[in-house]
């Protein structure tokens, strides 16, 4: 965690103090953003890439996010075969779960069993998950099913695609907090949502709705 320290002070808080505007931000921003994640993946710090965004504008955030994601991607695709990843998901036993992690769960299982089975099997994976990890608390309902509408209406349009190119198309899926395009902080963040399944309060999610009104 030293090494990790005077690598972050030496390079990546330079990087963060010279970005300037436009195009000059957008260039330091990648960088940045490649850069932590090098020293992520080498140190094994979780933490997702980060950009000085507020002096990045919208269109230039997205597009530093993509190119950070393609830049550092492992030769071959992730690093996990897609048959052991989710087998190991489905019993809980991934060392770390982030939200590319869950992103991918819902991708593979859509395109093996089709949405209504994703949302079953992606429901019983994260609470084998938070069960193991000792805080089965952290399931949360309204999130496993919403994600799973989103992702699968693209899944559907885009078949046959590794998971690596299915997110770089679609760049808005490596967003975590997504779906507070679609519910308001009080909606999303209560109760309710979290035991069961809510509709969205500021606009509606893609396609149908899942059996059972989900």
């Amino acid at each position: 965690m030293a090494l990790t320290a005077w690598v972050s002070f030496s390079f990546i808080r330079p990087l963060r103090e010279r970005a300037g505007t436009g195009s000059e931000a957008l260039a330091q921003a990648v960088k940045l953003a490649i850069l932590e994640k090098l020293v992520n993946a080498a140190f094994g710090v979780a933490a997702p890439c980060v950009f000085a965004r507020h002096r990045l504008g919208p269109r230039e955030a997205a597009r530093a996010a993509t190119l950070c994601c393609s830049s550092v991607r492992p030769r071959g695709g992730m690093t996990m075969d897609d048959g052991v990843f989710l087998e190991r998901f489905s019993r809980g036993e991934l060392s770390g779960f982030a939200h590319l992690d869950h992103v991918r769960v819902v991708y593979l299982y859509t395109l093996r069993a089709g949405r209504d089975a994703a949302v079953e099997l992606t429901r019983a994976g994260l609470r084998a998950l938070t069960g193991r990890l000792g805080v089965p608390e952290k399931y949360h309902e309204t999130m496993t099913v919403a994600w799973v509408r989103l992702v699968s209406e693209r899944a559907a349009a885009e078949p046959g695609r590794d998971f690596s190119a299915f997110v770089e198309d679609n760049p808005r899926f490596q967003r975590k907090d997504l779906l507070e395009d679609y519910y308001s902080p009080e909606v999303l963040f209560g109760a309710e949502a979290r035991g069961r399944f809510v509709e969205p309060d500021l606009r509606p999610l893609p396609g149908e709705r899942l059996p059972g009104g989900l």
